[in-house]
């Protein structure tokens, strides 16, 4: 499944006049300047902006049969954001660092090719529904939008409309890329490390609902257990499994009273965990509050208990615990009738900040069941340590185990969660905070994530005729420093939990890449870097030429004597000041279609701010988001002049100020008439 292809006619202009529409309703609802959510955008979360594939320098010593493929993925936004953003709403992208032994190893990085991605690609613009955009009565509007491009078959859900920027799982030989809202994408990593898209997973037409970002593999039976929830259609909650080939051989719905987020579940040898969160799906806090349209309600969270091997939900059983919110389970497993379920819980959590908070910090905690008697206990905290992500050898799935390993959670300068270390905690430990075994720090200024347990050569149990105990082995992790950019892989100790690395594979540039794909100047004079390769003067202009380097990206800017003299110098594509401010050059109607847009603008805001805004009246009308995408529509009725979205959509450019002039022109024709017809003109 490909994106590489060139939208229609249709695709761009209906494309170029929906963009319009909601860049102005961004405008409107203040979410392009405060820009909601942009601390997601920033620092260590940063997007990566180009897709690469090369060799690492691995420092440190990794046994030499120390082979395979670390992988993850998360959400990296292809196309800028046009108003407000959440952690959750990015593209999915996956990192992948390929051990082939004798410490050689090599990167790559590719977007997960999703249908939504395409579907946006074409457009040039982030048009689906999003978390972020998801605020205030502003939030219909957006999803006006999105309707109008659905009619238009700009859009459509018919092949998903997931992101596959969740969570990964390798199940019946085939790697899964994971997004709770939609069915997974199976992906492919080659022996030298290249990823694939091969499509969306959809088991044969019977799996008709959503697919969790965290099911759970049987390590002896090698089956895949699921959920899968919406907050839209009734039950709200489904359960199913797949077996060691890949097979639906149970899926059936498990009804809730409320539509909930249920992000995770647990397995044991004999059962499966749902959790029922308070965490309730409630579209009135979003018109009524401005807020992200969930709330965290006081009830008890609930636990249903289902046997693995069930036909239908009539063997569910629910249990009540204190009220609390749960993202992440470490692990559960029986002993004799009691279920001992290990899970990071908050006290509190609102979805439209996702800030640390005394009481909205994760902390590993235990939950007994007694099957017997009918009981639940409270929360156990099991380490007075902030953490999150944990994680158990694959091999102890469902299964006893004495250790799980956590991200340790600390606050960012912009005052999000982030992720500074991992924590070593003991599940058998006794009493209340007593779990903790070791911590280790990435360093000052150095962020991971989570991490995940690779078993030393042998290893494959938790103890064996070898000696071997749960815990040798290693933990593996991406780190980014926050002052360089600069990622790299590294492997710790897992018995011994000690800040320093036992390896880390580094790249000969930045992993996480704040630069644009767009050329720039490397330190050697006359050269150009595109991509990751590094071109001369003559090789740049013959790539330009045969095609190997796309027209989109533009040469570096020539400053001639004569800019120099004007005192200004244009930046790539676009006109300089100089250029600009003399009426007599290349650029006059750029002026005319920015000012008119200008002036459009202004009156708008004046129509706004009038004692009695007839334009606010009628946009709040049945019909008037209707009409006003149809207006603007039609004012992007032009022809493009060019094939790249740079030209269409920057500013200063020809195709992008001929849609300001003429849009403008039609706006202001829209507004008058609207204003005559209503008898209370403005003008």
């Amino acid at each position: 499944m490909s994106t590489d292809h060139q939208p229609s006619l249709l695709a761009r202009t209906g494309g170029a006049a929906l963009t319009l529409a909601s860049r102005t309703l961004h405008w409107l609802d203040g979410s392009s300047k405060e820009r909601w959510g942009s601390e997601y955008l920033e620092g260590p979360f940063a997007p990566v902006d180009d897709e690469a594939c090369e060799e690492l320098e691995v420092e440190g010593s990794l046994p030499p049969d120390f082979r395979g493929t670390f992988i993850r993925n998360g959400p990296n936004p292809k196309l800028p954001p046009l108003g407000g953003y959440h952690w959750f709403d990015g593209d999915g992208m996956v990192h992948a660092v390929t051990f082939h032994g004798g410490g050689k190893a090599t990167y790559c990085n590719r977007w997960v090719k999703t249908a939504r991605l395409a579907q946006e690609q074409d457009i040039g613009a982030p048009l689906t529904v999003k978390f972020g955009d998801s605020r205030g009565k502003a939030a219909l509007a957006h999803m006006a939008v999105a309707r109008v491009a659905k009619m238009l078959g700009l859009l459509s859900e018919e092949n998903g409309k997931g992101r596959g920027n969740t969570a990964l799982v390798f199940h019946a030989n085939r790697l899964l890329a994971l997004h709770e809202s939609d069915l997974p994408y199976a992906l492919r990593i080659a022996c030298n490390g290249l990823i694939e898209t091969l499509g969306r997973v959809t088991f044969g037409g019977k799996v008709q609902h959503a697919f969790t970002a965290h099911p759970k593999k049987d390590p002896e039976t090698g089956e895949l257990f699921y959920i899968g929830y919406s907050v839209q259609q009734a039950p709200y909650c489904w359960y199913g499994r797949l077996d060691a080939q890949g097979r639906v051989v149970a899926d059936f719905p498990v009804p809730l009273k409320e539509p909930v987020m249920m992000h995770d579940m647990a397995l044991t040898q004999r059962h499966a965990i749902l959790l029922d969160t308070p965490l309730l799906f409630d579209p009135k806090r979003m018109v009524k509050e401005g807020a992200l349209p969930f709330t965290f309600t006081d009830r008890p969270l609930r636990i249903g208990v289902l046997p693995r091997y069930a036909e239908s939900a009539d063997g569910v059983r629910w249990f009540e615990t204190e009220n609390a919110m749960v993202f992440h389970v470490a692990n559960a497993w029986e002993e004799g009738s009691t279920i001992r379920l290990f899970l990071c819980s908050l006290k509190h959590f609102s979805l439209s900040e996702m800030r640390p908070g005394p009481e909205s910090l994760p902390y590993l905690s235990e939950v007994t069941i007694n099957l017997e008697a009918g009981t639940c206990s409270p929360l156990r905290r099991l380490c007075a340590l902030p953490a999150d992500f944990p994680v158990v050898p694959a091999s102890l799935v469902g299964r006893p185990t004495r250790f799980a390993y956590l991200a340790t959670m600390g606050e960012s300068e912009a005052g999000v969660p982030v992720f500074d270390g991992l924590a070593k905690v003991d599940l058998l430990a006794p009493g209340t905070d007593a779990g903790m075994v070791g911590v280790l720090k990435h360093g000052r200024g150095r962020l991971g994530g989570e991490a995940y347990f690779v078993p030393r050569s042998g290893n494959d149990q938790p103890i064996n005729g070898k000696g071997l105990q749960e815990d040798d082995g290693y933990l593996m992790t991406f780190v980014i420093d926050e002052e360089s950019g600069e990622s790299e892989l590294v492997v710790y100790d897992a018995k011994q939990i000690s800040d320093v690395p036992v390896a880390r594979a580094r790249a000969r540039r930045s992993l996480v890449v704040r630069a644009s794909t767009e050329p720039k100047p490397t330190e050697n004079a006359g050269t150009y870097m595109f991509k990751g390769k590094q071109y001369t003067e003559a090789e740049w202009k013959k790539a330009i030429a045969d095609g190997t380097v796309n027209q989109a990206a533009p040469t570096p800017p020539e400053v001639t004597a004569e800019a120099v003299a004007a005192g200004f110098s244009g930046s790539a594509g676009q006109p300089s000041i100089g250029q600009l401010m003399r009426f007599d050059g290349p650029a006059p109607e750029l002026i005319n279609g920015r000012l008119a847009m200008l002036a459009f603008v202004a009156a708008v805001g004046a129509e706004l701010s009038s004692g009695e805004s007839v334009l606010r009246q009628f946009v709040m009308e049945p019909t008037g988001i209707l009409l006003v995408s149809i207006t603007f529509i039609a004012a992007s009725l032009i022809p493009l002049l060019s094939n790249t979205k740079r030209e269409a959509f920057s500013f200063f450019t020809p195709s992008a100020e001929m849609i300001n002039g003429r849009a403008a022109m039609i706006g202001f024709a829209s507004l008058l008439a609207l204003e005559a017809a209503r008898g209370a003109a403005l003008f």
